[in-house]
């Protein structure tokens, strides 16, 4: 079971690499709250589609996976594309924003890079 989040935050064609430590830090960019979902399939772990159903019209561009058990576990999302299946209804196409998500294992990991 996860808490979805759906934030006004981050768009992903901006390529800005922006990131909280925790949920709390990002809910002044709140726009929706889906409570413990059990069809979130997080997919490839890189790109997947999220069906879910919402009175409101949605306008948000970031997404949050939050784990319903322990809210430090937590994955960050794009959102693509949203379309609006029926009334009510809407398919998210995300992709993981990958780089926030494993920051701080890129800073601590050894490389050498030639250029750049």
């Amino acid at each position: 079971m996860e808490n979805i989040y759906l934030l006004k935050y981050n768009n992903y064609y901006n390529r800005r690499i922006k990131r909280f430590a925790n949920v709390t830090d990002y809910s002044p960019y709140f726009v929706a709250q889906i409570n413990e979902t059990a069809n979130f399939n997080p997919g490839d772990g890189v790109t997947t589609t999220f069906v879910f159903n919402l009175a409101d019209d949605i306008n948000a561009n970031y997404l949050l996976a939050v784990d319903a058990n322990d809210s430090s576990k937590f994955t960050r999302w794009f959102i693509l594309d949203a379309v609006r299946l029926k009334s009510g209804q809407y398919r998210l196409e995300l992709r993981r924003d990958l780089i926030a998500d494993v920051l701080t294992d890129l800073y601590n990991a050894p490389m050498f890079i030639e250029k750049a």
